[in-house]
């Protein structure tokens, strides 16, 4: 309920400053794929992870690069899975997967825990990839839509450096469990 609020002030702050189709573009942005966390997390936190849990550098390596191994599954079927329940319909079905892996990755005790929840993100975030894109050029203007995609972008890009200054300051649990949150928020 605060992240709606806090949408809300937002919403109220910006429309004083920028055309109203903008507004309604940066909401619908920020609910569908708030900043991807689960790109930039692996670097923050690395020794945090390591020293916790006793990992050497070949096992962090893999944690750190599986996410593209689920990402590379859930793209292979984003689009059958978006043609039988919908784009949003996908995106909802996407959470199951992000949040689960992060919850994996909070709570793990072991390596093993830790790169079934990264792959579960990456699957989650190959599922996305193909239908955030589609589904902003669907609801958007046509005069607007290569400006709402391009912002899109550059929401990812703005979501990683974000996670990298966050997670200076956070634990990697604590960081895992923001992740989880920006999941949550997505759809």
């Amino acid at each position: 309920m605060n992240s709606i609020k806090y949408m809300a002030v937002v919403l109220v702050v910006v429309t004083m400053f920028v055309p109203t189709v903008l507004v309604v573009m940066v909401v619908v942005r920020v609910r569908l794929d708030l900043f991807q966390p689960q790109v930039g997390y692996s670097s923050p936190a690395q020794t945090g992870i390591m020293d916790d849990l006793g990992l050497i550098v070949a096992k962090y390596s893999l944690f750190g690069s599986i996410l593209t191994i689920g990402a590379m599954m859930g793209a292979i079927v984003s689009g059958q899975i978006a043609d039988y329940i919908g784009r949003r319909g996908t995106m909802g079905f996407s959470e199951i997967f992000c949040l689960a892996g992060w919850l994996a990755i909070a709570f793990s005790k072991g390596a093993w825990w830790l790169d079934l929840g990264r792959l579960l993100v990456g699957c989650g975030m190959g599922l996305l990839s193909y239908v955030v894109p589609i589904y902003i050029a669907e609801i958007t203007p046509k005069n607007l839509r290569g400006g709402f995609t391009t912002v899109h972008q550059l929401m990812i890009c703005c979501g990683v450096s974000l996670t990298y200054l966050i997670g200076a300051f956070v634990k990697w649990r604590t960081l895992a469990l923001i992740g989880k949150n920006w999941s949550k928020e997505r759809v």
